[in-house]
């Protein structure tokens, strides 16, 4: 029961934020625009750029972009190795625990047959996980020193 009232909850929460910030988003003032566009032109605009993107060949473009600078931090390599470390393992280490723990009925039990997430090998990646997200709190911490 709790856990339905509080998942419902934060999905609820989650939405509604989303929904305010391409509120916020598209009525925004952009400089050297003279002519008042109401909310709905601008997010027909905002479709119709979303669309133009998806279906060319911008999209492999913004794909590398999303792997490169996205998944990778690659630019945030290049300002400071340190955060990149602490930024990837506390990526990576979430992203380890949400699809061996959170998920693991849903995305491993279909790949084997005997799923058990307190035996190994699935308790070891747990907590290799855990010691990845600790790891970059801890230099993230450090740092801020």
């Amino acid at each position: 029961m709790f856990f339905n009232v509080a998942l419902w909850s934060s999905l609820i929460i989650f939405i509604t934020g989303i929904v305010y910030k391409i509120i916020r988003f598209l009525g925004i003032s952009i400089l050297g625009d003279t002519e008042k566009h109401n909310l709905l032109e601008r997010l027909k605009s905002a479709l119709k750029g979303l669309i133009l993107t998806l279906f060319c060949l911008k999209i492999f473009h913004v794909i590398w972009l999303f792997i490169r600078d996205g998944l990778f931090q690659l630019r945030l390599l290049r300002e400071s190795k340190i955060r990149w470390l602490a930024h990837s393992l506390i990526f990576w280490g979430f992203m380890g625990l949400l699809i061996v723990h959170a998920m693991g009925k849903i995305i491993i039990s279909p790949l084997t047959d005997s799923y058990y997430p307190t035996v190994n090998p699935y308790m070891f990646l747990r907590n290799l996980f855990m010691v990845l997200v600790l790891s970059g709190v801890i230099i993230s911490v450090l740092r801020r020193r």
